[in-house]
């Protein structure tokens, strides 16, 4: 899929800006776009379509008014000229030609665009849609890449610090029921999928994680996933190997929903890496890896399952919030995002609102201060709540980019993140979209 440029929300003063060729008084644009995106055939989501984008489109480039355009259907993104959101749904509209009357004889300077064999309707009625507009006024332009993947269930995105020249690691239930990943920038350098292996249920659940006994910190990835036996097992990447993993090793435990780990450090501050689970008591449990204790219970390292409570309808969420302190997510039994805060502390379950069929994706700031609670609504759009220290919660706000499965988001540092996730026939994308569309 062909990648564009975010794009803040526009006026039609900035908008000027159109490939096509020029004359002395009506003026032919072949293909006419804003920032390298095509242009609509419809106004807005909802809106006016025909003649009424078109028009638009010729006022925006001093002129008074389309005489005839010409559009064909694509499944790549569009941008709705009055609103400066995207259509994203694969089955969009482009204006490929717009005929402009009535201008000042060619002010603006433009360039010529390749030609085309678009087919066209010329002269088309406007259209009234009888779809009401969507409530979210968030600039809606992303980038969309396609990972090359196919997985079931959702999947698990990380960051990848063994391997500075590809940060970000994602990883799936593969179609064969078997361990894959992928690493890459998080953008649009992926390099191709690898199997670990194994026979698993369900999306993965891995985290990246000090995983040193002695000495220099060795940061690496742990992936847990339900077993044939539903018992968690886990893979581990191997030191100094960051394309290559270990064998599968049962932690036990019994679950019927996906697995999510942790890494961060215990009560006293040592390094520890966590695994949560939704038990078969529907309530939340966890396991707790230390690597500088080789306990009893396993030699090397795992402290043996322990409840913590609250009442589940799906698989947890979990993240860290600095130090000890762990936030759990997850839907409560209509459907709606509980908060589990602080869950070594105990701290009071707290619901949410909203609806969804998935585990929620949570983002959370790298000084802790922010968080996105990011879910795949029942409109199978993608809806966010955010939440910032000092002034708590938002309401839950729609975004326009479709979202098929649960979205498992990591920061990319420069205002962007990349959102990961899995369309309804399991191919694998990452939309890199802006924090202003998740504020």
């Amino acid at each position: 899929m062909r990648g564009w440029q975010a794009l803040a929300a526009v006026s039609i003063a900035a908008l000027g800006m159109a490939t096509g060729a020029s004359s002395a008084a009506d003026k032919v644009f072949d293909n006419p776009m804003v920032f390298d995106v095509p242009i609509d055939w419809c106004t807005s989501a909802g809106g006016k379509c025909g003649s009424a984008a078109a028009d638009l489109f010729c006022e925006s480039q001093g002129f008074k008014e389309s005489l005839k355009f010409k559009k064909q259907a694509t499944s790549e993104m569009t941008i709705y000229f009055a609103s400066g959101k995207a259509c994203t749904n694969g089955k969009c509209e482009a204006l490929t030609q717009v005929t402009c009357s009535g201008g000042n004889g060619g002010e603006l300077q433009v360039e010529a665009s390749t030609e085309s064999d678009f087919g066209d309707v010329e002269g088309e009625e406007e259209e009234e849609s009888t779809e009401a507009p969507g409530p979210n006024a968030f600039p809606q332009v992303v980038q969309s890449f396609d990972l090359k993947g196919q997985i079931k269930n959702d999947p698990s995105v990380v960051a990848n610090p063994a391997d500075p020249n590809n940060p970000v690691a994602v990883f799936g239930r593969g179609m064969d029921d078997a361990l894959w990943f992928t690493v890459g920038d998080g953008v649009s350098g992926w390099k191709g999928w690898k199997q670990i292996g194994g026979l698993i249920k369900l999306a993965p659940g891995c985290a990246s994680h000090n995983a040193s006994y002695n000495g220099p910190q060795t940061q690496l990835v742990s992936c847990f996933v339900v077993g044939a036996d539903d018992a968690i097992w886990y893979t581990d990447q191997l030191p100094g190997k960051p394309g290559s993993f270990s064998g599968f090793n049962q932690l036990g435990g019994l679950t019927k929903s996906s697995p999510s780990a942790v890494g961060a450090v215990d009560e006293a501050g040592n390094r520890a890496l966590y695994v949560f689970v939704r038990g078969l008591d529907n309530r939340l449990w966890y396991n707790q890896f230390r690597p500088e204790v080789i306990s009893a219970v396993d030699p090397v390292g795992w402290l043996g399952w322990v409840p913590i409570g609250y009442e589940m309808a799906g698989a947890p969420t979990c993240v860290s919030m600095g130090g000890n302190h762990i936030d759990c997510y997850f839907r409560g039994a209509k459907g709606e995002i509980v908060e589990a805060p602080n869950v070594f502390g105990r701290g009071p379950q707290t619901p949410l609102g909203g609806e969804t069929e998935k585990r929620p994706g949570v983002l959370v700031s790298k000084d802790f201060q922010q968080v996105r609670i990011l879910v795949k609504g029942m409109d199978e759009m993608m809806w966010v709540k955010s939440w910032k220290s000092g002034s708590g919660f938002k309401d839950w706000r729609p975004t326009e980019l479709p979202m098929f499965g649960q979205p498992s988001c990591r920061d990319l540092g420069d205002g962007r993140a990349s959102c990961v996730s899995a369309d309804a026939d399991g191919r694998v994308k990452a939309d890199i979209i802006p924090f202003d569309m998740i504020r």
